[in-house]
């Protein structure tokens, strides 16, 4: 890694760790995507105004990403992430706030094993959050190949702007 990248980042860890031991509302979550021939600057264009990215190694950035509504959320980024660079994300590796990691260095270092191992997700929590939604996902999938479910869409319309 980059001393100063890896500096910056778990000052940064360290800060909102502690913010989230105080507030336990306030959940974020470490990425750490693994690039195989990807481009850094386009990930950076994926992600929200808010969040932190930083490059660690030519071939590893980390995403810092605050203020989190849902333990799922990271679940949506790096899929996002994927389908955006298909081809180029060799590993995401993620660590939650929630689950109670004892220092940065241990949460950076459970995203960086995860994104090195063929099971992404580190943390028990947003484990059981990834394993429930593929396994609905699966079902649902299953049941309108079956025609058990038929799906309608309903557009969404902007009356002002008469766009559908």
């Amino acid at each position: 890694m980059k001393p100063d990248s890896r500096d910056l980042l778990l000052t940064w860890l360290a800060q909102w760790l502690a913010r989230s031991k105080r507030h336990a509302h306030q959940n974020f979550a470490l990425l750490i995507v693994k690039l195989d021939g990807g481009d850094g600057d386009r990930l950076r264009r994926l992600v929200r105004a808010e969040d932190t990215v930083i490059e660690l190694e030519a071939d590893t950035m980390a995403i810092a990403a605050a203020d989190l509504r849902h333990v799922s959320d990271p679940l949506r980024m790096a899929r996002r992430i994927r389908a955006a660079l298909p081809g180029q994300v060799s590993g995401i590796g993620i660590a939650l706030s929630a689950s109670q990691h004892n220092s940065a260095v241990e949460m950076l270092e459970k995203a960086e094993a995860a994104a090195q191992s063929e099971r992404p997700y580190v943390d028990g929590a947003l484990q059981k959050v990834a394993e429930e939604r593929l396994e609905l996902e699966s079902a649902l999938g299953e049941a309108i190949k079956q025609g058990q479910i038929l799906p309608y869409f309903q557009p969404i319309v902007e009356i002002g702007r008469a766009h559908v």
